[in-house]
């Protein structure tokens, strides 16, 4: 038996173990740069719409009453467009991470204040509620973003 060459039992499971830990490291390191770049992203997304709602009041000197994060709606005023398609969470849409919500003095032509949320993953404990014009408030939100 001497002759005859082979891993023993114990340095199989050692040498399994090892590869298990590393692959466990790497899929919780992988999770959190995907969590750090979803939530680059929807810091990209409100800078857009902002850029856009900013764009929208300096023409109509007031911001929309709504505006609907569907990754379909847009930001028009007339003839132009300001945002051709507001964007969709990049968690896959499964749940709406974005809010706006028309503040200020609010009118049939719109608001004159707004404010922009979202739920970062990897955000502070704040918790911010937004109250949409006729729905419900939802809560939750950790990322506020409002006008210049």
């Amino acid at each position: 038996m001497r002759g005859i060459k082979g891993f023993t039992l114990i340095e199989l499971l050692i040498a399994i173990s090892i590869i298990a830990v590393l692959s466990t490291l790497a899929m919780i390191t992988f999770a959190n740069f995907q969590k750090n770049a979803r939530d680059a992203k929807r810091q990209s997304d409100l800078n857009i719409v902002k850029s856009a709602l900013e764009q929208y009041h300096s023409d109509k000197k007031n911001y929309p009453r709504n505006v609907v994060f569907d990754g379909e709606s847009s930001i028009i005023n007339g003839t132009r467009t300001y945002l051709s398609k507001v964007p969709l969470d990049p968690n896959n849409g499964t749940e709406t991470q974005y809010c706006y919500e028309g503040s200020g003095t609010c009118s049939a032509d719109g608001c004159t204040k707004y404010v922009l949320y979202t739920k970062l993953e990897n955000g502070t404990t704040d918790d911010f509620t937004c109250a949409v014009l006729d729905s419900t408030p939802v809560s939750g939100y950790n990322l506020k973003v409002t006008p210049p």
